[in-house]
């Protein structure tokens, strides 16, 4: 009898696993090897091990699992403890070929399969986790976090109808969970499925859900949709400092696609404030604006129907060409990290918005001075494009003579950069532009013209 309790004394100690999988996996182990140790010879032999195991030498008790592997190698037990002692000591590769050995000898229990899964997920064998994944669906086929593991398999397979699919399903099993339905926002968000990312981004807010990148997700989303009012109506939910300047830059890229450039000029700035004590207010009290006073949803997302119409007051808005490419290139909440400073993504989309707003190019270079960036390409052509149609030679010359050597800068640009150095009696700059122009485009009749005037100025 001591020698009895004893070895069931060593059986029942908890090991020390790696990860929650392992510790589960030995604690079935541990059960199975109890009732039948006295009997059985091999079971002995895996208690000896596991003793060697809760003496701190996992190296002996892996070599002792071996052993009795070698012995019977067809003791599926024998395969699944070696693979918790191999996990345990981070051969994954080497753990997962005991598992899988377990597997074929009939031991398709949850808890190896989970092991499986674990291993192969974290290795990027996809296919293969989902292949276990399915076997353990067999046995447990509503199990929420199964169905997420399926799901998020065939979205790393690609396809991702059949993991929607396959995520709907855990939401009706589990209809009041909010981390389910998330992950089926997600997935529609991803394959482009934006009114259905609303309806399930705004029911988990329902839910209950008050994760800070909640409402900035669904004011993106809405922006998409070009539900400009029902995007400044979400943004109101969104008030933690670390996201202050994504909730500005969304904030301006509503308003400037409603047409109202101050608004949209104030949050931008905003956006490039560092935030203080009101932090979605970063540059001071906003502009009194109508469309920042409305309530946000409230009953949208119980109602698909609902959240997929358009209000009648953003239908009835024209939007600029301007203002949807803002709407489509917003930066993710996930970069606007730290309170500190704003992150350049979002400081270059508030600039691109200040541009449209009418800021000259001084107070724009001022502002990447700032924050360490450099004008876009694009930012660059608009800003020459409105000085130079404002006889702003200077400006025009100052903001494309930095890419004057930019291949992919056109024929159009070389010649306005041309004329307006000219003007503002910058010849060396007019050269290299002329320069650039014949290179590329060969002696045009206007680039004759433009070396005519080059002449005259030399001559004089």
């Amino acid at each position: 009898m001591p020698r009895l309790a004893h070895l069931l004394t060593l059986l029942t100690l908890l090991l020390a696993p790696r990860a929650l999988q392992a510790q589960t996996e030995t604690t079935h182990v541990r059960r199975e090897v109890v009732e039948t140790a006295v009997h059985d010879p091999r079971y002995q032999a895996l208690a000896a091990a596991q003793a060697k195991h809760k003496a701190g030498d996992l190296p002996g008790a892996i070599a002792a699992t071996q052993a009795v592997v070698a012995d019977h190698p067809d003791f599926a037990l024998a395969h699944r403890l070696l693979g918790h002692l191999l996990l345990a000591a981070g051969q994954d590769t080497a753990a997962r070929q005991a598992y899988a050995t377990a597997l074929g000898l009939g031991m398709a229990t949850p808890d190896l399969l989970r092991a499986l899964i674990t291993i192969d997920q974290s290795h990027g064998r996809h296919h293969s986790a989902q292949t276990a994944i399915r076997l353990a669906l067999l046995q447990q086929p509503d199990d929420p976090s199964l169905l997420a593991a399926d799901a998020s398999a065939s979205a790393d397979a690609g396809d991702l109808s059949a993991a929607i699919h396959t995520m709907q399903r855990t939401v009706d099993l589990h209809p009041d969970s909010s981390t389910w339905r998330f992950n089926l926002g997600v997935y529609q968000k991803t394959a482009g499925q934006t009114a259905e990312a609303i309806v399930t981004f705004e029911t988990v807010w329902l839910l209950g859900h008050r994760d800070p990148r909640l409402p900035l997700q669904i004011a993106q989303l809405h922006l998409q949709q070009r539900q400009y009012r029902r995007a400044l109506a979400w943004l109101q939910h969104s008030t933690h400092s670390h996201h202050a300047a994504t909730t500005n830059l969304l904030r301006a890229q509503a308003h400037l696609a409603l047409g109202d450039t101050t608004a949209a000029s104030h949050h931008a700035t905003a956006a490039l404030t560092p935030p203080t004590a009101t932090p979605a207010t970063a540059a001071g009290t906003p502009p009194a604006v109508a469309t920042d006073s409305a309530s946000p949803p409230t009953a949208t997302a119980a109602t698909p129907s609902a959240a997929t119409t358009t209000p009648a007051a953003d239908s009835a808005t024209t939007t600029t060409p301007a203002a949807d490419s803002a709407a489509n290139t917003i930066p993710t909440a996930a970069t606007d990290t730290a309170p500190a400073g704003t992150p350049p993504a979002i400081a270059t989309a508030a600039i691109s918005i200040l541009i449209h707003c009418g800021q000259d190019y001084p107070a724009i270079a001022r502002l990447c001075a700032d924050h360490y960036i450099d004008l876009t390409h694009d930012q660059r052509l608009a800003l020459a494009n409105r000085a130079y149609r404002a006889h702003d030679y200077a400006g025009t010359v100052a903001s494309l003579s930095p890419i004057v050597a930019d291949p992919s800068l056109p024929p159009s640009a070389l010649h306005m950069l041309a004329d307006a150095a000219l003007h503002s009696q910058q010849p060396a700059i007019a050269t290299q532009a002329v320069t650039q122009l014949i290179a590329r485009h060969g002696l045009t009749p206007a680039t004759q013209a433009l070396l005519h005037r080059l002449s005259s100025t030399a001559d004089g």
